[in-house]
C-alpha cells in the first residue's frame, strides 16, 4: 500500500504533462488575444519563476534541467531536422538529463556547479551556431550511415528527430533506466526527470507544433515550481534524518486540535549509552528504524519527531484507553525487531588480505535491539492546553522509565 502511494506521488509530473499537452485542443478554441497571453506571457512568467525558485532554494539540478529543456526548445527543427548536429544535441541533452537525476545539488558558484554551467554553455553555443548556420554540414556523412536504422519503422518516424533511430535508442534507454529506478527506489526526483525525458521527446518530435512545444516548455516550468515548493515545505516541516514530520509540524497540528485528543511521548531507552557504545552512525540507524515503525502506528495516530531520541504521536478524538493497545503493539514491534550491524576491518597493505579476496570478507556481524518507553496523557480537567497535555505525557513517560522502561504509562 505504501509503495503504491509513493509511486503515485512520484508519477504526478507525468500525469500533469499528459493533461496539459492534451489541453492544446481547447486552447485552439480560445480567442486569439487570449491565445497570445497563454502562449507568451504564461510560459515566460512560469520559466522566470521556476528559475528564480530553483536558484533561491539551491535546487540547481532543476535549474540545469530547465536550461536543457530550453536549449532543446531553441533548436531550429525546421531548418536542421536532417542535420547531424541536431540529433547530436538531442542525444546529449537526453544523456545529460539522465545523469543530472543521479547527481547532488551543488552551488552554482562552486567548482562542480561551474563545470555544469560550462557544459550547458557549450550546448547553448552549439544551438547558436546551428541557428546561424556555422556548423559543418555533416548530414551527408552520417545520415545514411551511423544514424540510420537498417529496418524502417514508420510508426516511430513522427517521434524521431530527423528520423534518427540512434538518438531514439539513446533516449529510450535513458527513459527506461529512469523509470526502472523510479519503480525500485524511493527517490523523489526520478519521476520528475522521467517527465523531463518525455518532454524532450515532445520537443524533438518532427511532428510537434509550436503550440505543443510551448505547452511542453510551460509544463516543465510548472513541474519545477511545484517540486521546489514541495521540497521547501518538506525542508521546513519534515525531519531530514527520520523523514517524520518535525516539531514545527507538530506545533501547527496542535493549533488545530479539538477538545478531545490524546498525546503520547515516546523515548528510546538508554539511547545515550547505546550511542556511546556503538557510535553515532549506528545511533542514526536506530533512530531511522524506530521512526519507520512509529510512522506505521495504528489507531489514527499522527507521528512526529520531537527532538533527539524523543517522538510524539497525536491521536485526535481519542482517549488513552482507546489508543493504549495500539501503542503497546508498537512497543512490542520495536522490542522484537533485531538490527544487523556489520563492521568491516580491511588492511590495505596486507598481502594476505589481498589473497583472500573473492573468498570471504572479514565481517563481524551482530544483532542489536532497542526498546521504547511511552507516556500517555489526554486533554481533561485542568490540563486544557496542548502544552499542558505534552507536559503531562512527559511526566507519564518519566513514570514509565522509573517502572523499568519498555512499557506504556498513563
Amino acid at each position: 500500500m505504501n509503495y503504491a502511494v509513493n509511486l503515485s506521488r512520484n508519477l504526478w509530473p507525468i500525469f500533469l504533462l499528459i493533461g496539459l499537452i492534451s489541453s492544446r485542443h481547447f486552447i485552439e478554441l480560445i480567442p486569439n488575444n487570449w491565445q497570445g497571453f497563454l502562449l507568451v506571457s504564461v510560459p515566460t512568467m512560469s520559466l522566470l519563476l521556476a528559475a528564480f525558485l530553483s536558484f533561491k532554494f539551491n535546487q540547481t539540478r532543476f535549474l540545469q534541467a530547465l536550461l536543457l529543456i530550453i536549449i532543446a526548445f531553441s533548436l531550429p527543427t525546421e531548418l536542421l531536422s536532417k542535420h547531424f548536429h541536431y540529433s547530436l544535441c538531442i542525444a546529449v541533452i537526453s544523456l545529460s538529463l539522465c545523469i543530472l537525476s543521479f547527481t547532488k545539488d551543488r552551488l552554482l558558484l562552486s567548482s562542480h556547479g561551474l563545470a555544469r554551467v560550462i557544459i550547458l554553455a557549450i550546448l547553448a553555443g552549439t544551438v547558436i551556431l546551428a541557428k546561424n548556420k556555422f556548423v559543418l554540414e555533416l548530414s551527408d556523412l552520417f545520415s545514411t550511415t551511423a544514424l540510420t536504422f537498417p529496418v524502417q519503422l514508420s510508426f516511430f518516424d513522427r517521434y524521431l528527430p530527423a528520423n534518427d533511430y540512434l538518438t531514439f535508442i539513446i533516449f529510450i534507454s535513458c527513459a527506461i533506466h529512469l523509470f526502472a529506478v523510479l519503480l525500485t527506489t524511493k527517490s523523489v526526483h526520478q519521476g520528475k526527470f522521467f517527465a523531463f525525458q518525455c518532454a524532450l521527446l515532445l520537443l524533438a518530435s518532427s511532428q510537434a507544433t509550436l503550440l505543443t512545444q510551448t505547452l511542453t516548455l510551460t509544463t516543465t516550468a510548472i513541474i519545477i515550481i511545484i517540486s521546489v515548493i514541495w521540497l521547501s515545505h518538506d525542508m521546513a516541516y519534515r525531519d531530514e534524518l527520520t523523514a517524520l514530520p518535525s516539531r514545527r509540524a507538530l506545533n501547527q497540528l496542535l493549533l488545530s486540535l479539538g477538545r478531545k485528543y490524546t498525546i503520547a511521548m515516546l523515548d528510546i531507552d538508554h539511547f545515550k549509552q547505546f550511542n556511546d557504545t556503538h557510535g553515532h552512525d549506528i545511533g542514526d540507524e536506530v533512530l531511522r528504524m524506530v521512526a519507520s515503525k512509529i510512522a506505521k502506528v495504528s489507531g489514527g495516530g499522527k507521528p512526529f519527531r520531537y527532538g533527539g531520541e524523543e517522538f510524539t504521536v497525536v491521536f485526535p478524538g481519542k482517549t488513552p484507553e482507546q489508543v493504549h493497545t495500539h501503542l503497546d503493539s508498537l512497543r512490542q514491534t520495536i522490542e522484537h525487531y533485531q538490527m544487523t550491524v556489520r563492521s568491516k576491518n580491511r588492511k590495505k597493505n596486507d598481502k594476505k588480505s589481498k589473497e583472500k579476496r573473492g573468498k570471504k570478507n572479514n565481517v563481524n556481524s551482530g544483532k542489536l535491539s532497542v526498546t521504547i518507553s511511552i507516556g500517555l496523557a489526554q486533554r481533561e480537567g485542568a490540563v486544557k492546553t496542548p502544552e499542558q497535555v505534552i507536559k503531562s505525557a512527559d511526566e507519564a513517560l518519566y513514570r514509565a522509565k522509573k517502572s523499568g522502561r519498555n512499557c506504556v504509562s498513563t
